[in-house]
């Protein structure tokens, strides 16, 4: 009997893309606090900087949340991705040649900026190939890669280091990042350019298909405080991210961030 395997849509092999780079973005922001235990026989990393390297990391990515969502409307999604996730990847391979703090902390600023725009691209592209009915399912395969990313992180990084130096950790986290952008370059085009379409998928989409007219002047950012449901989603996040920041940055070493005596972490 012979079996027919449905032929996946583009939009959704654009989902999975899209879900590889949250992948990557999880795992290059866990490479520290994996191999910190590494570092810091070559560079003394106190706990307070280990602290200031993680909180260097989220202010920039931070801010550039505020107008990651500005610069891809202004570059397109297509340029946009490409040249945040080079900049990521270039960012997270800059640790590798780090000799002090100062370096490293550098490169968490640069390696927020990078990320913090990976959200907003990947938002975006998701409201140029995906209808409303599905753009749940569509986000929910692309924050998939948080979970995929920060469960891969710890047994790779630990793999990397039971062969190489800690800066090979880095290079090779940014060498994945780049090698995305090759797939992304290939793969992503907005639905009205894209080669691979079939009709029958147009036809599907054809609500972010159809051209649309001139834009209605946008909202200013601080009028959104105005909304009840964004106080509701500005509150839980400032609640649930506190815990998951610090379960994932905590670092890994057996005795706490930077070592030391354990009885100290108490």
């Amino acid at each position: 009997m012979n079996i027919k395997i449905p032929r996946i849509s583009t939009r959704w092999w654009i989902a999975v893309l899209l879900c590889a780079a949250i992948t990557i973005s999880y795992f290059d922001r866990q490479t520290l606090s994996v191999a910190v235990g590494e570092i810091k026989k070559q560079i003394p990393i106190p706990d307070e900087e280990f602290a200031h390297l993680n909180t260097a990391f989220l202010i920039t990515y931070g801010l550039m949340y505020v107008i990651g969502g500005k610069l891809i409307d202004a570059l397109g999604t297509r340029l946009g991705f490409f040249i945040i996730m080079v900049w990521w990847s270039l960012a997270c391979a800059s640790h590798g040649f780090a000799t002090g703090f100062t370096m490293l902390a550098a490169s968490r600023l640069m390696l927020g900026i990078g990320e913090g725009g990976g959200f907003p691209a990947a938002t975006k592209a998701v409201a140029e190939w995906f209808p409303m009915r599905e753009r749940s399912t569509a986000m929910g395969i692309i924050n998939a890669g948080t979970a995929v990313g920060g469960i891969a992180a710890p047994p790779a990084i630990a793999a990397i280091l039971l062969s190489a130096r800690w800066p090979w950790v880095f290079y090779l986290s940014g060498a994945l990042g780049l090698a995305w952008t090759v797939w992304w370059l290939r793969a992503y085009y907005p639905p009205a350019h894209h080669p691979w379409l079939s009709r029958a998928e147009k036809s599907e989409i054809q609500e972010v298909m159809t051209v649309r007219g001139p834009e209605e002047p946008g909202i200013l950012w601080f009028r959104l405080f105005r909304y009840s449901q964004v106080w509701g989603l500005v509150i839980a996040k400032f609640l649930t991210d506190a815990v998951w920041y610090f379960i994932a940055y905590r670092g890994s070493h057996p005795q706490g961030a930077a070592g030391g005596n354990p009885s100290s972490h108490a």
